[in-house]
């Protein structure tokens, strides 16, 4: 192989593994898409009624993270004024979605997400770590 081609090959890998380590941190089209639903101490990402992503900033309690001395995380985040247009409570979780949560670094399928009627929701992921 010539310098150049060696090179650009690893311009090309580094690149790769740019877009890797960025992507896990961005949001995600929920049931058209996504891979994970991303938990941290500041944000959380969850699906609304209508199946697409909501991204919910902490504060004001919205979005809490516990670490217990037995080694399991625990996320909560809540949300006033979802969308849901169904009419009715939607439940999401591994089993209707085949997504995972990421949470204290640790990718989990122990996760459930509860949309209300009236637009009130709440995510909870949970992971040993």
């Amino acid at each position: 192989m010539t310098r150049n081609k060696i090179l650009s090959g690893t311009v090309i890998a580094a690149f790769a593994a740019i877009l890797l380590a960025w992507a896990p941190s961005t949001a995600y089209a929920g049931a058209n898409g996504a891979d994970v639903l991303r938990f941290t101490d500041e944000i959380c990402q969850f699906i609304d009624g209508n199946g697409s992503i909501v991204l919910v900033e902490g504060g004001h309690g919205n979005v809490v993270t516990t670490n217990s001395h037995n080694g399991n995380v625990n996320g909560f985040c809540k949300a006033k004024g979802v969308p849901n247009d169904t009419g009715a409570e939607v439940v999401w979780n591994f089993g209707n979605t085949d997504l995972l949560c990421v949470i204290g670094g640790v990718i989990t399928q122990n996760w459930e997400i509860t949309v209300s009627e009236d637009g009130n929701a709440i995510f909870h992921c949970h992971a040993k770590i």
